[in-house]
């Protein structure tokens, strides 16, 4: 790969990595069910690019973040998340948008 293309595909990947992080920025997030790694390390890695955690949904919470293993359940959390307007997300789509490379939708 020549320099040039190299450097479209490293400005590219900021970009991409920028916007990802973006998406967590000032938004509050809410985790449930078992993660791929301890809760205190994920939510440590969402307040390092600027993100909330909190314990439990509320109005002020953007996105509940369900484990992949619980997709479908209608627990507690997903519940108040829908009667509060909040988003609920996959484990996966936090993970993607941490690693700098999707965001969050």
């Amino acid at each position: 790969m020549t320099s040039k293309a190299q450097e479209w595909d490293d400005r590219k990947a900021e970009q991409l990595r920028d916007a990802a992080y973006a998406s967590i920025r000032g938004k509050c997030f809410v985790l449930t069910g078992r993660m791929w790694d301890f809760r205190q390390n994920i939510e440590g890695r969402i307040q390092a690019v600027g993100g909330r955690t909190d314990s439990r949904v509320s109005f002020g919470v953007d996105y509940l973040v369900q484990a992949d293993g619980e997709q479908g359940r209608r627990t507690t959390k997903v519940l108040t998340a829908e009667r509060c307007g909040t988003t609920v997300i996959t484990e996966t789509q936090l993970k993607r948008a941490l690693q700098g490379t999707a965001t969050i939708q």
